[in-house]
């Protein structure tokens, strides 16, 4: 008898530990998926393309098409150069903290193109 209320005590107390589990914050919400086309090339044309385009880009980097940002964006350049208040980029001031969240999340997302 006694052997059977500590069982059920132990089920009680597995199936409390998992409901207690089960109402614990776990990863955020995913972000609506982002791609290249809608999210990242207008802030590439807003922010960087100034310096960033054609045959004479600035430090060699060709920001105005896909390929050249997940380039650079494989490389966690993108994302490190643009949260780099010490160096930002632009030069004019970092890019507001909604816009290099978005960079971060297409990253984050496999780079949809």
């Amino acid at each position: 008898m006694k052997k059977l209320i500590n069982l059920r005590f132990l089920v009680i107390l597995v199936a409390g530990f998992s409901l207690f589990q089960a109402c614990v914050p776990g990863a955020p919400e995913p972000t609506a998926e982002l791609s290249y086309a809608s999210d990242i090339s207008p802030l590439m044309t807003n922010y960087c393309l100034t310096c960033h385009s054609g045959p004479a880009a600035s430090a060699g980097l060709n920001l105005d098409n896909y390929t050249g940002v997940r380039t650079i964006g494989e490389t966690g350049r993108l994302v490190s150069r643009t949260n780099d208040s010490q160096s930002p980029m632009p030069p004019s001031g970092l890019m507001s903290e909604e816009n290099r969240q978005k960079i971060q999340d297409w990253v984050n997302g496999g780079y949809q193109e």
